[in-house]
């Protein structure tokens, strides 16, 4: 192409920019009309900023107050100073720039409005201010008008992308208001198209105000500014309870129909009408909604009342905020809580009888002996029932039957004692001497048939010489045996019937009498026996604790020696495992029956503090016993207890005509070389006999600090440990426990499982004990507790099953100081409410009795945790622990679940078990499950959950969570399953 050609290009090109630019591109009024048109859109713009200003809070509010802005800036400055914006004046890049702002601005509002979040992301909003930065710095006025024109377009049609509404009207505000976008852009093409100056000049500011007129309307009808309509109606529409939506206009927004009902709103009734005149019949509502934000209260509608239908509902009116803090909106909801006051009304009738029921019953529970208990429940009920006489007769046998008896628990009010004055003109002896008339009268009438009395059951007339009538009669029961009767008189002869409710709450407080005296019962019965080994006849492993401290207190204060001997016989698994457990236990009796015969009655601890002598052996459990020997001089005394032992077991012990040799170690603790606690000479004489089984057993070792020395394995122990415990380097596995009915899961328990990176897997038997020796059991159950808690959430968010998950916890756990922040703060971190933990402690945790292990375990009971006793039944048990610590669980010891049910005396002893657990209102658990008919079994005599192999072996999370997704077998279903496997094998 040759310079004359390009010359020609040029040319026309400033022909064709001189014509762009005398029809004013800039927007600089060319005429009067021009002048006109743009002083009164920039009035109008002026109006719109000022109208917007409030909307600056929000994103769109701030995009629409840019654009109104920029085109008020663009309209205003050629009116201030039209000299500076002349055609191809210096200041048109000025206005260039405002009109790209304004377009810009428009844009960007369409987008946030198409965007759910109603705002931009960072890289979305340099996008939007790139391009039109670029078009001003070309300074090109051609430019500058197609990509004004291009920006209302983009932005009219990104507009109609927003999400549709439900609301009336929404669709015809969004047509109106993408259309009007598209009028600013078609003005600059027209602009660029060469359409005449003049009429550019007046339909340039008026295309600004229109859009901006129509967007400050349009965006209120579609939910984008003070309307704030709730976006999905048809959830508020579900709702059975009333909801109103208010602006901060004080205009109805939205409404559903249960709120058209309550409030009885005319079907006219439209949106966005001022509150007062929507609800013109509920003027108080308005009054709320005028006085507050939020708060709650009750509404009852006059209307209602009048027809005869009252109604209350709960009122609760709440504010809605956006992103930024503002409140958009504000939201009433009318519940409808008629039937709830009317139930809390019933409820606060029977409040007396309730709380009267939990009194008595706390009161016969908590107090000393059962005739303290009874007294106060006498006088419990008579306060609260308003009787001013009672008395408590008690139910016994004699050789002519049963029989009612005074039993002297008189209940009366204080006014009575002037009353005494009036008898026989003296003060009346309540403690009745019956005459010898009453007697034959009495012994006439209190027959007792069927159990229960069928004559006047008041054993003793005392009540009558006082003027008093009978008013009620409440029976004690013991299961089906009558225990007593309460009986209650009032001054003057009543016929009034009590009420049913009534009635059947005083029936409950019998029961719930009856039950607290028959567990007193128990308890005073099981109390003999929980000192004893109900295999030997011996001090169980409690007693000897306690003989055990008594005998180190009586030696310190009397600054002798006294000493322990440990005792564990020799080969005694494997006698259990050949000839069977019975043959064992009979083995062990006679042990402890030749043990008693060598040791002198004196040689046991405070012997003279006890009516009856005790044996001066003890059994620990298994084939562990111990003697404490309180009255020696020297050490080579014990040497020599030691040598008698030793030798009552050289003759065989003969069971079913076989003879059976049996040796024991024995190691020997001496106070207060040894030790100077119970503790430390317990812990040293078993070293002492570990290390007398290391020689060769069927010998003694008196305890040394060269001992010391053969534990170095143990210490290397201990130092891995450490560092295991520092990296966390542990797993858990999780055992399942299933309900004995359903076969469902319920719970897990949580096991630890250490693998060595150079000894491989280590006993939780060999590692544990070190743990607890060193303290290191602290953070090692720390760890534990807060990773079952998490594994517990992973669970419930992974299946929906929300199972109950059982750690266990040592002695130096719970007396830890930190312990019940550290299960708090592990509960909150894992979402994991209190009562889906429970932890498994053992009887030799809370024998300790200390005042910090009671406190921590009153705490955490506090909190909502629960709380199982594991290895129930081992010989040591003690119900008044139970008690005091309100124990939820109780797990048997898998060695009473082992030789079910062929083992007569293990099923009686388990079954004793499980119904004297039951009648203290404690759960269940048998441990060490392995055949379906020990199952079926504890199931028939009502153990609540089953744990063992039978259901699952200890499993890591993701295997154990199978167990939770899997349908629940029933007992028969596995029993069936048991039969067609052998029935396949055979």
């Amino acid at each position: 192409m040759g310079p004359r050609a390009i010359w020609s290009i040029r040319r026309r090109t400033k022909s064709r920019e001189g014509a762009f630019e005398g029809s004013g591109v800039q927007g600089f009024p060319d005429s009067e009309m021009t002048r006109l048109a743009l002083a009164v859109a920039t009035a109008g713009l002026g109006l719109l900023v000022l109208a917007s200003w409030r909307l600056r809070t929000t994103p769109i509010g701030r995009s629409l107050l840019g654009y109104a802005g920029a085109c008020l800036l663009r309209g205003l400055a050629p009116l201030i100073s039209p000299e500076h914006f002349a055609v191809g004046g210096s200041s048109a890049v000025f206005a260039t720039a405002l009109s790209l702002v304004a377009a810009t601005c428009a844009l960007r509002l369409a987008s946030q409005a198409a965007s759910d979040r109603g705002r931009l992301e960072p890289v979305s909003e340099a996008m939007h201010w790139a391009p039109p930065l670029f078009v001003v710095l070309l300074g090109d006025a051609r430019l500058e008008a197609v990509a004004t024109g291009l920006l209302y377009a983009l932005a009219g049609v990104r507009l109609t992308r927003m999400p549709m509404r439900s609301w009336g009207g929404f669709g015809t505000a969004l047509r109106i208001t993408s259309a009007a976008m598209f009028a600013p852009g078609l003005v600059a093409i027209a602009r660029l198209m060469g359409a005449p100056g003049a009429w550019i000049g007046i339909a340039d500011p008026m295309a600004a105000l229109g859009l901006g007129v129509v967007l400050s309307f349009g965006l209120r009808r579609l939910g984008f500014l003070s309307s704030d309509r709730v976006q999905y109606g048809s959830v508020i529409e579900a709702m059975n309870d009333g909801v109103l939506v208010v602006d901060m206009d004080g205009r109805l927004v939205d409404f559903n129909q249960s709120a058209r009902e309550i409030l009885e709103l005319d079907e006219r009734t439209s949106r966005l009408r001022p509150l007062d005149e929507a609800l013109v019949d509920h003027p108080d509502l308005v009054e709320l909604f005028n006085g507050a934000i939020d708060g709650r209260s009750l509404y009852a509608p006059e209307a209602m009342r009048r027809r005869g239908e009252p109604r209350t509902y709960d009122l609760e009116l709440s504010a809605l905020y956006d992103g930024a803090g503002s409140i958009q909106s504000r939201i009433l909801v009318l519940r409808d809580i008629s039937e709830r006051i009317e139930i809390e009304a019933e409820n606060r009738r029977q409040a007396r009888h309730v709380r009267l029921a939990h009194q008595v019953s706390a009161a016969v529970h908590e107090a000393e002996t059962i005739e303290s208990g009874l007294e106060a429940a006498l006088a419990l009920i008579a306060r609260t029932m308003g009787y001013s006489l009672g008395h408590f007769l008690r139910s016994a046998e004699t050789p002519e039957g049963s029989r009612l008896a005074a039993t002297g628990i008189i209940y009366r009010e204080s006014e009575l004692d002037a009353l005494r004055e009036e008898v026989d003109g003296g003060p009346l002896d309540l403690r009745v001497s019956p005459s010898p008339a009453r007697e034959s009268r009495d012994e006439d009438e209190s027959r007792l048939a069927e159990g229960l009395p069928t004559f006047d059951p008041r054993g003793v007339f005392w009540w009558r010489e006082l003027g008093f009538h009978a008013a009620l009669t409440l029976p004690v029961l013991i299961g089906p045996r009558l225990y007593g009767l309460f009986e209650f008189f009032t001054r003057e002869r009543s016929d009034v019937e009590v009420e049913d409710a009534t009635s059947e709450m005083l029936e409950h407080v019998g029961e719930l009498v009856g039950r607290a005296v028959e567990r007193k019962l128990a308890e005073e019965k099981i109390r003999r026996l929980a000192y004893r080994d109900d295999l030997t006849g011996l001090p169980n492993r409690q007693r000897f604790q306690q003989l055990l401290r008594g005998a180190v207190a009586l030696a310190a204060r009397g600054q002798r020696r006294m000493a322990l001997i440990f005792m564990d016989l020799d080969g005694f698994k494997k006698v259990n495992d050949t000839l069977g457990h019975d043959v064992g236990d009979r083995l062990l009796a006679e042990v402890a029956s030749r043990f008693s015969r060598v040791v002198r009655v004196s040689d046991h601890v405070g012997r003279q503090q006890y009516e009856s002598s005790e044996p001066s052996v003890s059994r620990l459990g298994g084939d562990e016993f111990t003697v404490l020997l309180t009255e020696i001089s020297d050490p080579d005394d014990a040497g020599l207890v030691a040598s008698r032992l030793l030798a009552t077991l050289e003759a065989p012990i003969v069971l079913d005509g076989q003879e059976l040799f049996m040796s024991t170690s024995i190691g020997i603790a001496v106070f207060p070389e040894d030790g100077t606690d119970a503790e430390t000479l317990l812990r040293n004489a078993d070293a002492a006999m570990y290390f007398a089984k290391g020689r060769g057993r069927n010998g003694y070792q008196f305890y040394s600090e060269e001992m010391n020395r053969t534990r170095s394995g143990r210490i290397e122990l201990e130092a891995r440990l450490r560092g295991a415990v520092e990296r966390e380097s542990f797993q858990l596995y999780y055992q399942p426990l299933l309900d004995s009915g359903s076969g469902r899961v319920v719970a897990a328990e949580a096991l630890l499982r250490w693998i060595d990176d150079e000894r491989g897997p280590v006993p939780p038997d060999e590692f544990i004990p070190v743990a607890e020796e060193t303290g290191l059991i602290v953070a090692l159950g720390r760890w534990v507790f807060r990773t079952a808690c998490q594994q517990a959430r992973r669970w419930r968010d992974e299946t929906g099953s929300s199972i109950r998950i059982g750690v266990n916890v040592s002695g130096h756990q719970i007396r830890e100081p930190g312990m019940v922040d550290m299960v708090r703060q592990a509960l909150e971190e894992s979402g994991v409410s209190p009562g889906q933990v429970e932890l498994e402690i053992t009887e030799s945790t809370i024998m300790q009795d200390d005042a910090l292990t009671v406190r921590t375990l009153r705490e955490l009971k506090e909190m909502g945790v629960g709380l199982a006793l594991d290895d129930f039944g081992t010989g040591y048990s003690s119900l008044s622990y139970l008690r005091r610590f309100t124990i939820d669980r109780v797990k048997i010891d898998r060695s009473f679940v082992n030789e079910l049910p062929e083992n007569a005396d293990d099923a009686a002893l388990t079954a004793a078990i499980i119904a004297m657990c039951h009648g203290l209102r404690l759960k269940v658990v048998a441990e060490g499950v392995e055949t379906t008919r020990q199952a079926l079994f504890l199931r028939q005599r009502g153990c609540d959950e089953l744990q063992g192999y039978l259901f699952g072996r200890p499993a890591p999370p993701e295997e154990f969570v199978d167990l939770l997704r899997a349908k629940p077998r029933t007992l028969e279903q596995l029993e069936k399953e048991e039969h067609a496997d052998a029935d396949g094998e055979g």
